[in-house]
């Protein structure tokens, strides 16, 4: 399919689409293959906790503690605070996403807010460097791995083969069937969540038989002498850590089409889903509290593996599986979402056409190359092996795109008040969204400066260089129309 056949959509056209009625979205228009919504408020509501609940939660509950101070009520009171800003900007999202029902999330709301060129940046970054993805699955390779090398760490290279396996499976299930992925994330979601229940069991009967850390802990929730000493620097070190685990609190924006009755459904599923997140995250944290002090916290390198071997002591693999089964379940939720992005970006002509084709044999329409491309790019990441430091980096940049997504919602009121907008929020919440987000992005640069801010700063003016060559200026590779049209035959799909 040449693209003198398929030109992309005209601007009235693409307003149809965007701001008609949702019965004339759904339908298909010029004989293009659409995403199918199969989405409902269940599935919904599972697929986004899944791509919530990750490892996080057990990566950084010793260092949100120790960021405190060891002081136990404030600790519990980041992680609620935590839930608390990614429910602030989940409201600005279900505005965004039900007023503008098309999917890509912040890609969609920058481009509409603010011009193609800001939008450009996001799907370009996370579909070629999707470090998120090869972090996840080295997390889940090395809970499953390390279990047989008791004595010693795990071979690198074992580790590294496993995350890839991982990868190489979780995809080809997501590329057979978005109803499939679906499935696959609601048992995901559900094994998830029965085995942080275990934890919170598992700590109570422990607490029972031996209540003393409980009782000393509890006494001793807001100690004085833990709450002086904890300034500027720490604060901003604990909100980036406690927000960092509910990053994903978006996730159903990303397949907005592939919702049932996105008005009403997306807005439930995504307040649900993080009211669910919220408060499994303070029950893991008050399980560990009941049977660890704040000390053996702390100093813990693996807070689980701690706890599991004072609690399931009979039962050392229990540890592996529930990292694994987070890991995995937020690697899948994360392909079948952000892969929505790269999606839209290229059906808009901001990245290759072909990424923006869908695999027409399928049982359920599925962008396949453009999860392809992810997982090209996660191997590489996993080969290359240290980009925790990038993490960091990039981190700092999403929040900033998270401010700008959260103003998108007052620019979009004032630009296109003509929108329909079935969920609107109170102007101070994005207000509120903006202060905050900007304070984590100025607290991180004064209190830790790093030179890699410079660098991803470079990484996104580079992109704004192939911008102005390749969306602006038009220029084309030699033999590009030659290279899909054999790719569309080879792989099946169609625009």
């Amino acid at each position: 399919m040449a693209d003198e056949k398929q030109p992309l959509l005209t601007a009235g056209a693409y307003q149809k689409r965007c701001y008609s009625t949702e019965k004339r979205q759904n339908k298909l228009e010029n004989n293009e293959q659409q995403l199918n919504p199969t989405v409902n408020t269940g599935s919904g509501v599972l697929l986004s906790a899944g791509l919530i609940i990750g490892s996080g939660i057990f990566v950084t509950s010793n260092e949100v503690l120790a960021s405190v101070n060891g002081s136990i009520g404030l600790s519990l009171l980041a992680w609620l605070g935590g839930g608390l800003v990614a429910m602030l900007s989940t409201l600005c999202y279900c505005e965004l996403a039900t007023s503008i029902r098309e999917s890509g999330s912040d890609y969609t709301y920058l481009r509409h807010a603010y011009g193609p060129a800001l939008a450009f940046l996001l799907p370009s970054t996370i579909t070629f460097v999707p470090t998120s993805d090869a972090i996840t699955a080295l997390t889940f390779s090395k809970y499953l791995v390390q279990p047989f090398f008791k004595n010693c760490d795990a071979p690198v290279l074992a580790v590294k083969l496993f995350a890839a396996v991982m990868i190489l499976l979780l995809t080809t299930m997501n590329c057979y069937s978005a109803k499939v992925s679906v499935r696959a994330q609601v048992i995901f979601t559900s094994a998830k969540i029965l085995t942080i229940l275990a934890i919170l069991v598992g700590s109570v009967v422990s607490c029972v038989k031996d209540y003393t850390v409980a009782e000393y802990n509890y006494q001793n929730l807001f100690n004085k002498q833990d709450i002086d000493g904890i300034g500027f620097s720490k604060v901003s070190r604990v909100l980036f850590q406690v927000t960092w685990p509910y990053q994903g609190w978006h996730a159903l924006c990303y397949m907005t089409e592939e919702i049932k009755n996105p008005a009403k459904t997306l807005p439930r599923a995504s307040i649900s889903s993080l009211l669910i997140v919220i408060l499994l995250y303070l029950t893991i944290n008050v399980a560990f509290l009941l049977v660890l002090t704040p000390e053996q916290i702390i100093s813990s390198t693996a807070i689980v593996t701690t706890f599991s071997n004072k609690v399931f002591s009979r039962a050392p693999w229990f540890t592996s599986l529930i990292v694994c089964l987070c890991a995995a379940g937020s690697y899948s939720a994360g392909i079948v979402t952000q892969a929505r992005m790269t999606y839209v970006a290229a059906r808009h002509g901001h990245l290759p056409k072909i990424l923006g084709m869908l695999a027409i044999h399928n049982p359920s329409p599925t962008p396949v190359m453009a999860i392809f491309v992810r997982i090209v790019g996660a191997l590489i990441l996993i080969i290359i092996g240290d980009f925790d430091k990038l993490l960091v980096a990039f981190g700092f940049f999403s929040w900033i795109f998270l401010c700008l997504s959260s103003a998108s919602v007052l620019v979009l009121r004032k630009r296109k008040p003509f929108l329909e907008r079935p969920y609107k929020v109170p102007a101070i919440i994005p207000v509120i969204v903006i202060i905050i987000g900007s304070s984590f992005a100025i607290l991180t640069i004064a209190t830790e400066p790093n030179f890699l801010y410079l660098y991803g700063l470079s990484i996104y003016l580079l992109e704004l260089v192939m911008y102005n060559l390749f969306i602006v200026k038009k220029y084309k590779m030699p033999s590009c129309l030659s290279l899909t049209l054999f790719l569309q035959k080879l792989l099946k799909i169609s625009s």
